[in-house]
């Protein structure tokens, strides 16, 4: 059993998780941009955990 070894659900999950952090990662310099606060970071979290919810009920 080699250590790259994954199953179809993890791979799966790591490209979706992938897809989402490439359209994410722009909004975060945005927000690290406009505003250093905890706050705007937390909110852009919640957009994120948003997006994964809605692409694994998708998917």
């Amino acid at each position: 059993m080699s250590i790259l070894a994954f199953n179809l659900d993890e791979i799966v999950t790591i490209l979706i998780v992938n897809k989402i952090a490439h359209k994410i990662t722009p909004l975060i310099i945005i927000g690290k941009h406009l505003s250093n606060t905890p706050h705007a970071i937390l909110l852009l979290l919640n957009i994120f955990l948003k997006l994964l919810k809605s692409y694994s009920t998708n998917n």
